[in-house]
């Protein structure tokens, strides 16, 4: 009884996730495991993959595993627009 008392309580604070999200090192950057970049910006909610020609001068403010697991935390996918170089 207890432990599914401890389960539930984890679910609704939103600490069950905390396998494929964690927060950054001080200087901005994701550890190994988490790659996807999770940033708020004036444009919003933004994640950036290893894909993204911004991904090594973003901050990150959330790390996650996938792709998948930053959309469901709400962020979008970046986008560029025009030509950009690297």
């Amino acid at each position: 009884m207890r432990m599914c008392l401890i389960i539930i309580l984890m679910t609704l604070t939103g600490c069950a996730a905390l396998g494929v999200r964690t927060i950054p090192n001080i200087s901005g950057d994701c550890p190994y495991e988490y790659s996807v970049k999770g940033n708020d910006s004036r444009a919003g909610w933004i994640y950036h993959t290893t894909d993204s020609p911004f991904y090594y001068r973003v901050k990150a403010e959330d790390c996650f595993k996938t792709e998948a697991a930053a959309k469901r935390a709400g962020y979008r996918k970046f986008k560029v627009y025009g030509t950009y170089r690297r």
